[in-house]
């Protein structure tokens, strides 16, 4: 009956093989290779916790069972119960050392957790029973920290990468989605933090991978623009906060709009988008999210965000609608070849925009969000309760911290040592190795004031606010500009002291700015911007000032 299941489940009929394992366990409830079959056949029919608990049971019943150890690990994984994951794979690896598939697996959360000389051992192990496996090897080339000792490790980090991708153009063929997601992931998230230009860096991660499938003959509608946006798991809040409430203005008949999302967020969505658009939800086997998308017939289709994740990375991939365009979900270039148009604003892009693009780049001339302003809880909490003293400066910095480049360092050194009284606030990753290198870097290049940047631990959406409130003045990074901070730090009337780069990504909210006509808190030196921080976060006068005339054009 077991192996009935077995044969079944590899057909795709996994009904009928779900009564062949429960068949199986009637006669024996204690064999656990059919707890193992049954969880297997619950994870292909998208029932994750009980497919959690299958594997549970058949570990129970064989604690060594590496194969469980590896798919509960999996099963984990995608309900976002990360530590507990990266146990299920240690436990697998050690149970049977040379099953490579979970040294691989547990490799790729310890790079999720920023963990990256263990994802590395991890990755060489495979590497080691993989004689020359190229892709292997680009596995650990994108292991790209958050955090950086230098300036000068970058530099040399992004010329290696970008070297050995380039070496490998063609190296990965492919006619899935489910051939790339087995073999790579998507290129290293952190890069979109280095100071310099990644246009040609993404362009060579983009161009390993050489498409042997068949390719579609699509056409455009000449009636209505069927548009299909697609946001992959754990960005579907940041989209209907940021872009939901300008696309349902759209006029529905011209425009018909489709949701890609998944199952779990569809619900979500279904309430929020009501009658404007259809919510279609994508499954979980990557062959099938690439059927759902292409059977849509869309005549475009925009990509939220483009390597966030291995899905949104590599469905653009193939060609699923006649356009396919991305936006400022993440303000740098996806590199892909069949991603044609990025969306911008001529407020965010400097002159030479083009050159950092492979897309064609289309500006508008707003900053393409639609913003309802935050609102403070009711019960929020106090300076106080966060530790601090009324007559104490709080510049606030409450940004992801790969935003935190070794550059930023001494303009938060110049500020600490001008303003006595003044302390930088923080928050940490998620698993807190980013603010571990980051302390200690601090400690290294501003030992002086080091101790005056205080970091608090993740926060709820009601303690952000309440602590981004208690803040004095908010500062922009020199390289990548806030966005959602920088939209909730107007909302609450708190200057933000910014220095445009040169790239979109460390420019929006000097757009938002230019919007406002208001461009007292935008530095144009290094000197300049310590100057008006300080003048902000010191000359309480003056900073009243400052929110006054932010009140007054923040709608803009």
């Amino acid at each position: 009956h077991c192996g009935l299941g077995n044969a079944l489940l590899k057909q795709g009929h996994a009904d009928e093989a779900t009564r062949c394992y429960q068949q199986a366990l009637a006669i024996d409830a204690t064999y656990a290779d059919a707890r193992f079959g049954l969880g297997n056949d619950f994870k292909e029919l998208g029932r994750g916790a009980e497919a959690a608990t299958e594997y549970e049971r058949a570990i129970s019943l064989q604690p060594k069972h590496a194969e469980a150890l590896n798919n509960l690990g999996n099963v984990l994984g995608t309900m976002g119960k990360i530590e507990e994951a990266t146990t299920c794979f240690e436990r697998a690896v050690a149970a049977r050392p040379e099953y490579l598939v979970a040294h691989n697996n547990l490799g790729n959360l310890y790079r999720l957790q920023d963990r990256l000389q263990e994802a590395a051992v991890c990755y060489q192990r495979v590497l080691a029973a993989k004689a020359r496996d190229p892709i292997q090897q680009l596995r650990i080339s994108t292991l790209c920290p958050t955090v950086y000792a230098s300036r000068d490790e970058m530099t040399r980090y992004l010329g290696k990468v970008q070297s050995e991708w380039s070496s490998l153009a063609g190296a990965c063929e492919y006619r899935s989605l489910a051939d790339l997601i087995s073999v790579a992931n998507e290129p290293p998230y952190n890069l979109q933090f280095f100071a310099e230009n990644i246009r040609d860096a993404k362009h060579a991660y983009a161009n390993i991978f050489r498409d042997r499938s068949t390719p579609l003959e699509l056409s455009v509608s000449t009636a209505r623009i069927h548009i299909g946006l697609v946001i992959t798991k754990q960005h579907e809040v940041a989209f209907l906060r940021l872009i939901w409430d300008a696309l349902k203005q759209m006029n529905a008949e011209e425009f018909p709009l489709t949701i890609f999302c998944t199952e779990t967020a569809a619900p979500k969505f279904r309430a929020a988008v009501k009658e404007r658009a259809e919510v279609q939800a994508l499954p979980d086997r990557p062959t099938e999210i690439e059927a759902v998308v292409r059977t849509a017939k869309c005549d475009v289709l925009y990509y939220f965000e483009i390597c966030t994740d291995v899905i949104n990375y590599f469905l653009p991939f193939f060609r699923l609608a006649p356009v396919q365009c991305a936006s400022w979900g993440i303000q740098v270039t996806s590199g892909i070849a069949n991603v044609d148009y990025y969306l911008s604003s001529c407020l965010v892009e400097p002159a030479d925009a083009q050159q950092h693009y492979t897309e064609q780049l289309v500006q508008a001339n707003t900053l393409l969000a639609y913003q309802t302003p935050v609102q403070l809880p009711d019960n929020a909490k106090t300076r106080e309760s966060f530790g601090f003293t009324n007559d104490q400066h709080l510049y606030m910095c409450i940004q992801h911290l790969g935003k935190f480049h070794p550059d930023f360092d001494v303009l938060l050194g110049d500020i600490l040592r001008r303003d006595s009284k003044g302390y930088v606030v923080a928050t940490e990753d998620r698993y807190g190795h980013g603010a571990k290198l980051l302390r200690e870097r601090f400690a290294r290049t501003i030992p002086d004031v080091a101790d005056r940047i205080v970091f608090f631990g993740k926060q709820s959406l009601p303690d952000y606010l309440s602590l981004l409130a208690c803040g004095d003045v908010s500062l922009d990074a020199p390289h990548f500009s806030g966005v959602n901070t920088t939209y909730d730090a107007l909302a609450l009337n708190i200057p933000i002291v910014t220095r445009p780069s040169g790239f979109h990504r460390g420019r929006y909210t000097y757009g938002c700015y230019q919007r406002m006509e208001m461009m007292d808190c935008v530095a144009s030196s290094r000197q300049d911007y310590v100057d008006i921080a300080t003048r902000l976060g010191m000359d309480a006068a003056y900073r009243e000032l400052i929110r006054g005339k932010i009140q007054e054009t923040k709608h803009r």
